[in-house]
Protein backbone atom coordinates (compact mmCIF):
# COMPACT_ATOMS: atom_id res chain seq x y z
CA UNK A 1 0.00 0.00 0.00
CA UNK A 2 1.69 3.41 -0.68
CA UNK A 3 1.50 6.18 1.35
CA UNK A 4 -1.21 8.00 -0.55
CA UNK A 5 -3.76 5.03 0.09
CA UNK A 6 -2.73 5.01 3.55
CA UNK A 7 -3.07 8.48 4.05
CA UNK A 8 -6.48 8.33 2.30
CA UNK A 9 -7.44 5.06 4.20
CA UNK A 10 -6.42 6.93 7.27
CA UNK A 11 -8.20 10.21 6.75
CA UNK A 12 -11.41 9.68 8.23
CA UNK A 13 -14.30 12.40 8.92
CA UNK A 14 -13.53 11.93 12.65
CA UNK A 15 -9.40 12.61 12.22
CA UNK A 16 -10.11 15.54 9.92
CA UNK A 17 -12.20 17.39 12.14
CA UNK A 18 -9.67 16.89 14.81
CA UNK A 19 -6.84 18.00 12.98
CA UNK A 20 -8.84 20.99 11.60
CA UNK A 21 -9.13 21.79 15.27
CA UNK A 22 -5.78 22.08 15.60
CA UNK A 23 -5.41 24.63 13.07
CA UNK A 24 -7.10 26.45 15.49
CA UNK A 25 -3.94 28.80 16.95
CA UNK A 26 -2.43 28.83 12.87
CA UNK A 27 -5.60 30.87 11.85
CA UNK A 28 -7.14 32.45 14.78
CA UNK A 29 -4.32 35.45 14.78
CA UNK A 30 -5.43 37.06 11.16
CA UNK A 31 -8.89 37.68 11.51
CA UNK A 32 -7.98 39.37 15.15
CA UNK A 33 -5.30 41.62 13.81
CA UNK A 34 -7.54 42.59 10.32
CA UNK A 35 -10.84 43.20 12.93
CA UNK A 36 -8.43 45.73 15.20
CA UNK A 37 -7.16 47.51 12.55
CA UNK A 38 -10.16 47.70 10.09
CA UNK A 39 -11.37 49.39 13.64
CA UNK A 40 -9.23 51.73 14.47
CA UNK A 41 -8.70 52.78 10.75
CA UNK A 42 -13.07 52.82 10.76
CA UNK A 43 -12.78 55.77 13.85
CA UNK A 44 -11.61 58.32 12.21
CA UNK A 45 -13.58 58.13 8.84
CA UNK A 46 -16.85 58.21 11.73
CA UNK A 47 -15.07 61.57 12.75
CA UNK A 48 -15.14 63.24 9.54
CA UNK A 49 -18.28 64.26 7.75
CA UNK A 50 -19.40 63.07 4.41
CA UNK A 51 -16.70 59.83 4.07
CA UNK A 52 -20.08 57.78 4.10
CA UNK A 53 -19.68 57.52 0.53
CA UNK A 54 -15.62 56.94 0.30
CA UNK A 55 -15.46 52.89 -0.05
CA UNK A 56 -11.88 51.76 -0.56
CA UNK A 57 -11.31 47.76 -2.03
CA UNK A 58 -9.28 47.41 0.19
CA UNK A 59 -11.50 47.16 3.48
CA UNK A 60 -14.01 45.33 1.31
CA UNK A 61 -11.34 42.40 1.02
CA UNK A 62 -10.03 43.15 4.18
CA UNK A 63 -13.56 42.71 5.77
CA UNK A 64 -14.53 40.01 3.92
CA UNK A 65 -11.10 37.72 4.75
CA UNK A 66 -11.46 38.69 8.58
CA UNK A 67 -14.59 37.23 8.64
CA UNK A 68 -13.70 34.12 6.61
CA UNK A 69 -10.76 33.85 9.00
CA UNK A 70 -12.88 34.01 12.16
CA UNK A 71 -15.25 31.74 11.26
CA UNK A 72 -12.48 29.10 10.63
CA UNK A 73 -10.93 30.46 13.87
CA UNK A 74 -14.30 29.49 15.38
CA UNK A 75 -14.67 25.82 13.75
CA UNK A 76 -11.59 25.13 14.28
CA UNK A 77 -11.32 26.20 17.57
CA UNK A 78 -15.02 24.30 18.22
CA UNK A 79 -13.45 20.45 17.41
CA UNK A 80 -10.25 21.34 19.23
CA UNK A 81 -12.23 21.91 22.17
CA UNK A 82 -13.69 18.35 21.59
CA UNK A 83 -10.30 17.01 21.49
CA UNK A 84 -9.91 15.10 25.17
CA UNK A 85 -6.90 17.59 25.56
CA UNK A 86 -9.61 19.84 26.57
CA UNK A 87 -11.83 19.54 29.48
CA UNK A 88 -15.34 21.24 29.21
CA UNK A 89 -14.96 24.66 32.00
CA UNK A 90 -16.65 27.52 32.39
CA UNK A 91 -13.79 28.97 30.95
CA UNK A 92 -13.91 26.75 27.63
CA UNK A 93 -17.48 27.82 27.08
CA UNK A 94 -17.43 31.45 27.69
CA UNK A 95 -14.12 31.15 25.44
CA UNK A 96 -16.01 29.11 22.36
CA UNK A 97 -19.33 31.09 22.65
CA UNK A 98 -17.01 34.37 22.05
CA UNK A 99 -15.26 33.14 19.35
CA UNK A 100 -19.04 32.27 17.71
CA UNK A 101 -19.67 36.06 18.70
CA UNK A 102 -16.86 37.54 16.76
CA UNK A 103 -17.47 35.21 13.84
CA UNK A 104 -21.25 36.34 13.25
CA UNK A 105 -20.76 39.80 14.41
CA UNK A 106 -17.73 40.02 11.72
CA UNK A 107 -19.86 38.10 9.16
CA UNK A 108 -22.56 40.63 9.14
CA UNK A 109 -20.23 43.63 9.01
CA UNK A 110 -19.00 41.88 5.98
CA UNK A 111 -22.23 41.59 4.31
CA UNK A 112 -23.21 45.27 5.56
CA UNK A 113 -20.28 46.60 3.83
CA UNK A 114 -21.24 44.84 0.59
CA UNK A 115 -24.91 46.16 0.32
CA UNK A 116 -23.65 49.57 1.40
CA UNK A 117 -24.84 49.82 4.85
CA UNK A 118 -22.41 52.30 6.26
CA UNK A 119 -23.90 52.17 9.29
CA UNK A 120 -24.61 49.02 9.97
CA UNK A 121 -21.13 48.11 9.13
CA UNK A 122 -19.56 50.48 11.54
CA UNK A 123 -21.46 49.24 14.71
CA UNK A 124 -20.83 45.21 14.08
CA UNK A 125 -17.61 45.94 13.26
CA UNK A 126 -16.60 47.44 16.57
CA UNK A 127 -19.01 45.25 18.54
CA UNK A 128 -16.51 42.28 16.44
CA UNK A 129 -13.58 44.52 17.37
CA UNK A 130 -14.97 44.64 21.38
CA UNK A 131 -15.28 40.88 21.74
CA UNK A 132 -12.18 39.84 20.48
CA UNK A 133 -10.53 41.29 23.76
CA UNK A 134 -13.34 39.09 25.97
CA UNK A 135 -12.75 35.67 23.96
CA UNK A 136 -8.67 36.73 23.91
CA UNK A 137 -8.65 36.53 27.42
CA UNK A 138 -10.33 33.25 28.35
CA UNK A 139 -8.35 31.67 25.69
CA UNK A 140 -5.08 32.81 27.47
CA UNK A 141 -6.33 32.10 30.56
CA UNK A 142 -7.38 28.31 29.11
CA UNK A 143 -3.56 28.25 27.91
CA UNK A 144 -1.41 30.23 30.87
CA UNK A 145 -4.16 29.92 33.91
CA UNK A 146 -5.85 32.19 35.90
CA UNK A 147 -3.65 35.95 36.58
CA UNK A 148 -0.59 35.12 33.96
CA UNK A 149 -0.76 38.83 32.96
CA UNK A 150 -0.67 40.46 36.21
CA UNK A 151 1.54 37.77 38.47
CA UNK A 152 4.63 39.63 37.63
CA UNK A 153 2.89 43.06 38.58
CA UNK A 154 1.33 40.86 41.63
CA UNK A 155 4.63 39.63 42.68
CA UNK A 156 6.44 42.88 42.60
CA UNK A 157 3.34 44.62 44.71
CA UNK A 158 3.87 41.86 47.04
CA UNK A 159 7.71 42.20 47.52
CA UNK A 160 7.44 45.92 48.07
CA UNK A 161 4.94 44.97 50.83
CA UNK A 162 7.16 42.94 52.33
CA UNK A 163 9.98 45.07 52.10
CA UNK A 164 8.07 48.00 54.03
CA UNK A 165 7.05 45.55 56.29
CA UNK A 166 10.52 44.08 57.27
CA UNK A 167 12.60 46.69 55.98
CA UNK A 168 14.73 44.15 54.25
CA UNK A 169 14.87 43.22 50.84
CA UNK A 170 13.07 39.65 49.69
CA UNK A 171 15.10 37.22 47.73
CA UNK A 172 14.18 36.89 44.54
CA UNK A 173 12.85 33.45 43.98
CA UNK A 174 14.84 30.39 41.65
CA UNK A 175 11.34 29.90 39.48
CA UNK A 176 8.67 32.01 38.39
CA UNK A 177 7.37 33.89 41.24
CA UNK A 178 3.63 33.11 42.45
CA UNK A 179 0.88 34.88 42.68
CA UNK A 180 0.60 37.05 45.75
CA UNK A 181 -1.03 35.05 48.79
CA UNK A 182 -0.45 31.25 46.28
CA UNK A 183 1.50 28.42 47.91
CA UNK A 184 4.52 28.93 45.60
CA UNK A 185 6.43 24.99 44.86
CA UNK A 186 8.96 24.51 47.20
CA UNK A 187 11.14 21.69 48.77
CA UNK A 188 11.11 21.40 52.11
CA UNK A 189 14.88 20.19 54.02
CA UNK A 190 15.74 16.62 52.79
CA UNK A 191 15.39 15.33 55.96
CA UNK A 192 11.57 15.80 56.50
CA UNK A 193 9.02 14.02 55.95
CA UNK A 194 6.87 15.04 52.77
CA UNK A 195 2.86 14.45 51.11
CA UNK A 196 1.70 14.37 47.97
CA UNK A 197 -1.07 17.82 49.08
CA UNK A 198 1.61 19.60 50.45
CA UNK A 199 5.22 19.17 48.69
CA UNK A 200 4.20 17.56 45.13
CA UNK A 201 0.64 18.83 44.16
CA UNK A 202 2.37 22.53 44.22
CA UNK A 203 4.53 21.49 41.81
CA UNK A 204 3.10 20.17 39.30
CA UNK A 205 0.32 22.79 39.38
CA UNK A 206 3.14 25.56 38.53
CA UNK A 207 5.19 23.46 36.37
CA UNK A 208 2.67 20.82 34.73
CA UNK A 209 -1.23 22.44 34.90
CA UNK A 210 -1.14 24.44 31.60
CA UNK A 211 -0.94 21.68 29.58
CA UNK A 212 -2.46 18.34 31.96
CA UNK A 213 -4.63 20.69 34.52
CA UNK A 214 -8.46 21.35 34.71
CA UNK A 215 -9.13 22.83 31.82
CA UNK A 216 -6.76 20.92 29.41
CA UNK A 217 -5.28 17.80 29.37
CA UNK A 218 -2.70 16.94 26.81
CA UNK A 219 -2.75 13.21 26.23
CA UNK A 220 -5.25 12.21 28.20
CA UNK A 221 -3.07 13.43 31.09
CA UNK A 222 -4.28 15.05 33.99
CA UNK A 223 -2.19 15.86 36.93
CA UNK A 224 -4.00 18.08 39.42
CA UNK A 225 -5.48 15.66 41.64
CA UNK A 226 -5.50 11.95 42.89
CA UNK A 227 -7.63 10.57 40.39
CA UNK A 228 -6.59 11.65 37.13
CA UNK A 229 -2.61 10.78 38.23
CA UNK A 230 -3.85 6.92 39.30
CA UNK A 231 -5.82 7.36 35.94
CA UNK A 232 -2.64 8.13 33.91
CA UNK A 233 -2.82 9.25 30.00
CA UNK A 234 -3.46 7.90 26.64
CA UNK A 235 0.22 5.83 27.06
CA UNK A 236 -0.56 4.71 30.56
CA UNK A 237 0.41 5.42 34.12
CA UNK A 238 3.30 8.12 34.19
CA UNK A 239 4.46 6.92 37.89
CA UNK A 240 4.90 3.75 39.41
CA UNK A 241 2.32 2.82 41.87
CA UNK A 242 3.70 -0.31 43.58
CA UNK A 243 5.98 1.16 46.69
CA UNK A 244 8.49 0.87 47.14
CA UNK A 245 10.24 1.91 43.57
CA UNK A 246 13.39 0.50 42.45
CA UNK A 247 15.89 2.27 40.80
CA UNK A 248 15.19 1.24 36.98
CA UNK A 249 11.78 2.01 37.69
CA UNK A 250 12.04 5.55 39.38
CA UNK A 251 14.31 6.12 36.22
CA UNK A 252 11.97 4.80 33.61
CA UNK A 253 9.04 6.38 35.25
CA UNK A 254 7.22 8.71 32.20
CA UNK A 255 6.88 11.97 34.60
CA UNK A 256 10.79 12.36 35.78
CA UNK A 257 12.16 10.92 32.47
CA UNK A 258 10.47 13.95 30.10
CA UNK A 259 11.51 16.20 32.53
CA UNK A 260 15.15 15.33 32.53
CA UNK A 261 15.23 14.84 28.72
CA UNK A 262 17.44 17.30 27.20
CA UNK A 263 15.94 20.97 26.59
CA UNK A 264 16.70 20.41 22.78
CA UNK A 265 14.30 17.05 22.76
CA UNK A 266 11.38 17.15 21.48
CA UNK A 267 9.92 14.96 24.37
CA UNK A 268 10.81 17.20 27.08
CA UNK A 269 8.48 18.47 29.74
CA UNK A 270 7.57 21.43 30.56
CA UNK A 271 8.12 22.97 27.02
CA UNK A 272 11.32 24.82 26.36
CA UNK A 273 9.79 27.95 26.09
CA UNK A 274 8.11 27.34 29.67
CA UNK A 275 9.52 27.56 33.43
CA UNK A 276 11.21 24.62 34.51
CA UNK A 277 11.51 22.40 37.43
CA UNK A 278 14.58 23.88 39.97
CA UNK A 279 16.90 21.09 41.04
CA UNK A 280 14.59 20.99 44.58
CA UNK A 281 11.64 20.37 42.93
CA UNK A 282 13.39 17.29 41.02
CA UNK A 283 14.59 16.46 43.93
CA UNK A 284 11.31 16.07 45.66
CA UNK A 285 9.40 14.75 43.04
CA UNK A 286 12.39 11.81 42.62
CA UNK A 287 12.12 11.37 46.10
CA UNK A 288 7.92 10.75 45.51
CA UNK A 289 8.26 8.54 42.66
CA UNK A 290 10.95 6.63 44.41
CA UNK A 291 8.44 6.19 47.15
CA UNK A 292 6.18 4.44 45.00
CA UNK A 293 4.50 8.17 43.81
CA UNK A 294 1.49 7.75 47.40
CA UNK A 295 -0.98 10.14 47.12
CA UNK A 296 -2.57 10.22 50.07
CA UNK A 297 0.70 8.21 52.65
CA UNK A 298 3.99 10.47 53.32
CA UNK A 299 7.10 9.94 52.40
CA UNK A 300 10.76 10.83 53.04
CA UNK A 301 12.91 13.14 50.88
CA UNK A 302 15.66 12.10 51.92
CA UNK A 303 15.56 8.74 49.99
CA UNK A 304 18.69 8.06 47.84
CA UNK A 305 17.73 6.48 44.69
CA UNK A 306 20.81 5.40 42.21
CA UNK A 307 20.23 6.10 38.56
CA UNK A 308 20.06 2.77 36.57
CA UNK A 309 22.35 3.90 33.94
CA UNK A 310 25.93 4.80 35.64
CA UNK A 311 27.61 8.10 34.37
CA UNK A 312 31.16 8.35 33.50
CA UNK A 313 31.36 11.39 35.64
CA UNK A 314 28.78 11.48 38.25
CA UNK A 315 28.24 15.07 39.44
CA UNK A 316 27.48 15.61 43.15
CA UNK A 317 23.53 15.51 44.25
CA UNK A 318 22.32 19.14 44.37
CA UNK A 319 21.89 20.41 47.84
CA UNK A 320 18.58 21.07 49.23
CA UNK A 321 18.76 23.85 51.37
CA UNK A 322 16.15 24.24 53.78
CA UNK A 323 13.51 26.34 52.47
CA UNK A 324 12.05 28.88 55.10
CA UNK A 325 8.36 29.19 55.42
CA UNK A 326 6.95 31.30 52.72
CA UNK A 327 6.37 35.02 53.50
CA UNK A 328 2.77 35.88 54.04
CA UNK A 329 1.44 38.52 51.67
CA UNK A 330 0.12 41.56 52.71
CA UNK A 331 -3.32 41.77 54.76
CA UNK A 332 -6.51 41.86 53.00
CA UNK A 333 -6.44 45.77 53.84
CA UNK A 334 -3.42 46.19 51.63
CA UNK A 335 -3.87 44.20 48.65
CA UNK A 336 -7.48 42.28 49.44
CA UNK A 337 -9.79 39.97 47.87
CA UNK A 338 -10.23 41.10 43.70
CA UNK A 339 -13.37 42.29 42.37
CA UNK A 340 -15.47 39.98 41.09
CA UNK A 341 -16.25 38.82 37.63
CA UNK A 342 -20.08 39.79 36.84
CA UNK A 343 -20.13 36.93 34.53
CA UNK A 344 -18.77 34.02 36.87
CA UNK A 345 -21.23 35.01 39.81
CA UNK A 346 -24.11 35.14 37.06
CA UNK A 347 -23.19 31.71 36.50
CA UNK A 348 -23.70 30.57 40.02
CA UNK A 349 -27.00 32.29 40.49
CA UNK A 350 -27.73 30.59 37.35
CA UNK A 351 -27.90 27.72 39.29
CA UNK A 352 -30.05 28.95 41.93
CA UNK A 353 -26.78 28.89 44.30
CA UNK A 354 -25.45 31.85 46.48
CA UNK A 355 -22.61 34.27 45.29
CA UNK A 356 -23.10 38.10 47.05
CA UNK A 357 -20.49 40.66 48.86
CA UNK A 358 -19.81 40.08 52.42
CA UNK A 359 -20.24 43.66 52.53
CA UNK A 360 -22.14 45.83 49.89
CA UNK A 361 -20.16 47.88 47.65
CA UNK A 362 -16.99 46.29 48.79
CA UNK A 363 -14.75 43.40 46.85
CA UNK A 364 -15.05 40.01 49.12
CA UNK A 365 -17.54 36.99 48.16
CA UNK A 366 -19.70 35.06 50.27
CA UNK A 367 -20.40 31.90 48.13
CA UNK A 368 -22.29 28.66 48.71
CA UNK A 369 -23.08 26.29 46.37
CA UNK A 370 -24.52 23.57 48.69
CA UNK A 371 -27.88 25.75 48.23
CA UNK A 372 -28.06 24.59 44.55
CA UNK A 373 -30.92 22.49 43.97
CA UNK A 374 -29.19 20.37 41.04
CA UNK A 375 -25.93 18.52 42.37
CA UNK A 376 -22.79 20.16 40.39
CA UNK A 377 -20.11 17.48 39.60
CA UNK A 378 -16.38 18.40 41.06
CA UNK A 379 -15.80 19.70 37.23
CA UNK A 380 -18.75 22.08 37.63
CA UNK A 381 -17.78 23.16 41.01
CA UNK A 382 -14.28 24.24 39.76
CA UNK A 383 -15.70 25.70 36.58
CA UNK A 384 -17.21 27.73 38.54
CA UNK A 385 -15.08 29.00 41.53
CA UNK A 386 -12.10 29.26 39.27
CA UNK A 387 -12.72 32.65 37.73
CA UNK A 388 -13.79 34.08 41.32
CA UNK A 389 -11.00 32.19 43.25
CA UNK A 390 -9.29 35.42 44.53
CA UNK A 391 -12.54 37.10 45.17
CA UNK A 392 -13.91 34.47 47.66
CA UNK A 393 -13.93 35.05 51.67
CA UNK A 394 -16.43 32.45 52.57
CA UNK A 395 -17.03 29.40 51.00
CA UNK A 396 -20.11 26.66 51.69
CA UNK A 397 -19.49 23.44 50.03
CA UNK A 398 -21.57 21.60 52.21
CA UNK A 399 -23.14 18.49 50.81
CA UNK A 400 -21.94 19.06 47.63
CA UNK A 401 -19.49 16.37 45.80
CA UNK A 402 -16.37 17.44 45.96
CA UNK A 403 -13.29 15.61 45.46
CA UNK A 404 -9.34 15.62 45.56
CA UNK A 405 -9.14 18.22 42.57
CA UNK A 406 -10.81 20.42 44.57
CA UNK A 407 -7.27 21.44 46.35
CA UNK A 408 -6.03 23.29 43.06
CA UNK A 409 -8.69 25.58 43.44
CA UNK A 410 -8.60 26.16 47.13
CA UNK A 411 -4.88 26.75 46.80
CA UNK A 412 -5.80 29.34 44.73
CA UNK A 413 -8.00 31.91 47.11
CA UNK A 414 -5.49 34.00 48.96
CA UNK A 415 -8.69 35.34 51.07
CA UNK A 416 -10.22 32.53 52.00
CA UNK A 417 -11.20 32.99 55.67
CA UNK A 418 -14.24 30.03 56.15
CA UNK A 419 -14.80 26.82 54.65
CA UNK A 420 -17.49 24.64 54.93
CA UNK A 421 -17.16 21.01 54.25
CA UNK A 422 -20.02 19.69 55.78
CA UNK A 423 -21.09 16.07 54.83
CA UNK A 424 -18.40 15.86 52.06
CA UNK A 425 -16.28 13.27 50.38
CA UNK A 426 -13.31 15.54 51.33
CA UNK A 427 -9.97 13.47 52.46
CA UNK A 428 -6.62 14.40 54.22
CA UNK A 429 -5.22 15.29 50.98
CA UNK A 430 -7.68 17.93 50.02
CA UNK A 431 -7.81 19.78 53.71
CA UNK A 432 -4.10 19.36 53.38
CA UNK A 433 -3.96 21.58 50.81
CA UNK A 434 -4.65 24.66 53.22
CA UNK A 435 -2.40 23.48 55.92
CA UNK A 436 0.23 26.73 55.05
CA UNK A 437 -2.84 29.07 54.05
CA UNK A 438 -2.38 32.13 55.94
CA UNK A 439 -6.04 33.79 56.59
CA UNK A 440 -8.15 30.71 57.21
CA UNK A 441 -10.18 30.89 60.34
CA UNK A 442 -12.91 28.94 60.05
CA UNK A 443 -13.21 25.12 59.27
CA UNK A 444 -15.73 22.42 59.25
CA UNK A 445 -14.76 19.08 58.35
CA UNK A 446 -18.32 17.65 60.28
CA UNK A 447 -19.38 13.96 58.71
CA UNK A 448 -16.15 13.78 56.67
CA UNK A 449 -13.67 11.03 56.32
CA UNK A 450 -10.85 13.20 56.77
CA UNK A 451 -9.15 12.61 59.90
CA UNK A 452 -6.13 11.48 61.88
CA UNK A 453 -3.42 12.74 59.36
CA UNK A 454 -4.63 16.40 58.61
CA UNK A 455 -5.17 16.91 62.23
CA UNK A 456 -1.52 15.59 63.44
CA UNK A 457 -0.34 18.59 61.12
CA UNK A 458 -2.73 21.28 62.23
CA UNK A 459 -1.41 20.11 65.73
CA UNK A 460 2.04 20.80 64.98
CA UNK A 461 1.18 24.53 63.34
CA UNK A 462 -1.14 24.39 60.13
CA UNK A 463 -3.46 26.60 59.28
CA UNK A 464 -1.97 29.37 61.38
CA UNK A 465 -4.91 31.45 61.35
CA UNK A 466 -7.64 28.63 62.20
CA UNK A 467 -9.99 29.43 65.28
CA UNK A 468 -12.68 27.29 64.67
CA UNK A 469 -12.23 23.65 63.64
CA UNK A 470 -15.98 21.60 63.80
CA UNK A 471 -15.33 17.96 63.51
CA UNK A 472 -18.87 16.69 64.10
CA UNK A 473 -19.19 13.21 63.32
CA UNK A 474 -15.75 13.15 61.46
CA UNK A 475 -13.10 10.47 60.90
CA UNK A 476 -10.87 12.07 63.56
CA UNK A 477 -9.99 10.22 66.54
CA UNK A 478 -10.55 11.35 70.09
CA UNK A 479 -6.14 11.51 70.57
CA UNK A 480 -5.97 13.29 67.33
CA UNK A 481 -8.37 15.73 68.24
CA UNK A 482 -7.05 15.96 72.07
CA UNK A 483 -3.29 16.41 70.67
CA UNK A 484 -4.99 19.50 68.58
CA UNK A 485 -6.61 21.22 72.04
CA UNK A 486 -3.18 20.48 73.89
CA UNK A 487 -0.95 22.57 71.21
CA UNK A 488 -3.73 24.75 69.88
CA UNK A 489 -5.38 25.84 72.94
CA UNK A 490 -6.82 28.85 70.76
CA UNK A 491 -8.73 26.98 67.92
CA UNK A 492 -12.11 26.19 69.24
CA UNK A 493 -12.70 22.29 68.48
CA UNK A 494 -16.00 21.59 68.00
CA UNK A 495 -16.22 17.33 68.25
CA UNK A 496 -19.08 14.45 69.31
CA UNK A 497 -17.59 14.78 72.92
CA UNK A 498 -19.73 17.79 73.26
CA UNK A 499 -22.59 15.85 72.95
CA UNK A 500 -21.54 14.41 76.92
CA UNK A 501 -21.61 18.49 78.44
CA UNK A 502 -24.60 18.96 81.01
CA UNK A 503 -26.21 22.08 79.86
CA UNK A 504 -25.59 25.22 82.34
CA UNK A 505 -29.20 26.12 81.99
CA UNK A 506 -32.36 25.08 81.69
CA UNK A 507 -35.75 26.77 81.05
CA UNK A 508 -38.27 26.06 83.79
CA UNK A 509 -41.54 24.96 82.81
CA UNK A 510 -44.56 27.37 81.55
CA UNK A 511 -45.80 29.37 84.73
CA UNK A 512 -49.23 31.07 83.51
CA UNK A 513 -49.94 34.67 85.48
CA UNK A 514 -53.52 33.77 85.78
CA UNK A 515 -56.09 31.17 86.48
CA UNK A 516 -58.56 32.14 84.39
CA UNK A 517 -59.65 28.78 81.93
CA UNK A 518 -58.05 28.49 78.75
CA UNK A 519 -59.81 29.10 75.45
CA UNK A 520 -62.21 26.51 74.75
CA UNK A 521 -62.61 25.25 78.33
CA UNK A 522 -64.97 25.10 80.20
CA UNK A 523 -66.44 26.66 83.79
CA UNK A 524 -67.54 25.51 86.73
CA UNK A 525 -71.28 24.66 85.66
CA UNK A 526 -70.55 23.47 82.13
CA UNK A 527 -70.96 26.36 80.40
CA UNK A 528 -68.72 28.05 77.64
CA UNK A 529 -66.42 30.73 78.70
CA UNK A 530 -65.93 34.10 77.78
CA UNK A 531 -62.96 33.04 75.63
CA UNK A 532 -64.40 30.24 74.23
CA UNK A 533 -66.70 32.23 72.64
CA UNK A 534 -64.06 34.88 71.44
CA UNK A 535 -62.20 31.42 70.16
CA UNK A 536 -65.25 31.01 68.31
CA UNK A 537 -65.73 34.05 66.84
CA UNK A 538 -62.19 34.00 65.45
CA UNK A 539 -62.36 30.67 63.79
CA UNK A 540 -62.37 31.26 59.69
CA UNK A 541 -65.60 31.34 58.03
CA UNK A 542 -64.08 28.97 55.15
CA UNK A 543 -62.19 25.58 54.49
CA UNK A 544 -61.10 26.35 51.11
CA UNK A 545 -58.84 29.30 49.70
CA UNK A 546 -60.59 31.70 47.73
CA UNK A 547 -57.83 32.83 45.56
CA UNK A 548 -56.00 29.28 45.32
CA UNK A 549 -58.65 26.84 45.31
CA UNK A 550 -57.38 24.79 48.32
CA UNK A 551 -57.47 23.86 51.56
CA UNK A 552 -56.80 27.03 53.51
CA UNK A 553 -54.42 27.20 56.33
CA UNK A 554 -55.71 28.85 59.81
CA UNK A 555 -52.32 30.66 60.14
CA UNK A 556 -53.07 33.00 57.12
CA UNK A 557 -56.44 34.57 57.76
CA UNK A 558 -57.56 38.50 57.97
CA UNK A 559 -60.93 40.20 59.37
CA UNK A 560 -62.77 41.32 56.10
CA UNK A 561 -66.64 42.58 56.84
CA UNK A 562 -66.56 41.30 60.41
CA UNK A 563 -65.42 37.66 59.32
CA UNK A 564 -62.43 35.59 59.54
CA UNK A 565 -61.17 34.78 56.17
CA UNK A 566 -58.47 31.95 55.72
CA UNK A 567 -56.19 31.60 52.99
CA UNK A 568 -53.48 28.70 51.83
CA UNK A 569 -50.51 31.67 52.00
CA UNK A 570 -49.96 34.86 52.80
CA UNK A 571 -49.57 35.90 49.10
CA UNK A 572 -52.86 34.47 48.25
CA UNK A 573 -54.38 37.04 51.54
CA UNK A 574 -52.32 39.84 49.87
CA UNK A 575 -54.26 39.18 46.42
CA UNK A 576 -57.32 39.15 48.10
CA UNK A 577 -57.02 42.28 50.36
CA UNK A 578 -56.02 44.26 46.81
CA UNK A 579 -59.55 42.99 45.47
CA UNK A 580 -62.00 40.94 47.39
CA UNK A 581 -64.62 41.47 45.22
CA UNK A 582 -62.69 39.19 42.71
CA UNK A 583 -62.55 36.11 44.86
CA UNK A 584 -65.86 35.35 46.76
CA UNK A 585 -65.78 33.19 49.89
CA UNK A 586 -67.19 29.68 49.87
CA UNK A 587 -68.20 29.46 53.57
CA UNK A 588 -68.43 26.86 55.75
CA UNK A 589 -72.63 25.33 56.58
CA UNK A 590 -71.75 25.45 60.37
CA UNK A 591 -70.56 29.24 59.73
CA UNK A 592 -73.88 30.30 58.31
CA UNK A 593 -75.31 28.34 61.28
CA UNK A 594 -73.38 30.48 63.31
CA UNK A 595 -74.16 33.51 61.92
Amino acid sequence: MSRVERLLEAATPEVLLETAGRLHPLVLHLPIGLLLLLAVLEVPRMLRRGSGGDRPPLVWAAIWLAAAGAAAAAFSGWHLAESPDYVVSGTLQWHRWLGVGVAATAGIAAVAWTVRWTRGYRGFLLLAAATVIPAGHFGGVMTHGEGFVTAPLRAAMAATAAEVEEGEPVAEPDAEPAAEGEPAPVAPSAASQASFALNVLPILDARCAACHGYRRRKGGLGLISTAAIAAGGVSGPVVPTMPPATPEAVAEAELLRRILLPMDDDLHMPPAERPQPTDAEVAVLRAWIAAGAPLEAAFDLDVAVASAEPEPEPEPEPTVEPVAEPVAGPEPAVLGPEPAVAAAIAAIEARFATARPIVPGRPGLLVDLSVAPAALTPAEIAGLLEPLARSVVELGLARTEVDDSLATILVRMPFLQSLDLRATAASDTLIASLLNHPRLERLVMAETPAGDAVLAAIADGGMPALGTLNLWNSGATPEAVAAVRATRPEVRVIDDSLADIEPIETEPPIALSSDRPLPGAADEAGEPTAATATAAVLRPVNDQCPVGGVPADPRFAIVHEDRVIAFCCADCATRFWADPSAFPVAVRAEADADV
